[in-house]
């Protein structure tokens, strides 16, 4: 990314996208996974994460602490973080699939 494009929302997310699918690609994921290794969590946040615009890097942060939720040892947070697990990949993907719809 270049010039005007880094302050580009769309061309900003298109690239956290991008990164995304090379990320899952490389861990054998067909989606955004329910559970998240360590290695994966610390993948997001260097290497999705700096990528994405304000609002999008929002839900991506948010999809990362719902991985870390998951790990915790109560039940009630291990369960909150797989139900905004489901809901914030959701999201994520959507916004994903929105941007490779379009034509640049």
């Amino acid at each position: 990314m270049t010039g005007c494009s880094v302050f580009d929302v769309d061309t900003r997310d298109k690239a956290a996208c991008d990164e995304l699918s090379d990320l899952l690609t490389a861990n054998s994921e067909s989606s955004v996974p329910a559970e998240a290794s360590p290695a994966l969590i610390e993948a997001l946040e260097g290497r999705v994460l700096p990528k994405a615009s304000a609002s999008f890097g929002g839900t991506i942060k948010e999809l990362i602490d719902s991985y870390k939720s998951i790990n915790d040892k109560s039940v009630f947070d291990q369960f909150g973080g797989a139900y905004d697990t489901l809901m914030l990949g959701g999201k994520v993907l959507e916004r994903c699939f929105e941007l490779s719809s379009k034509t640049y």
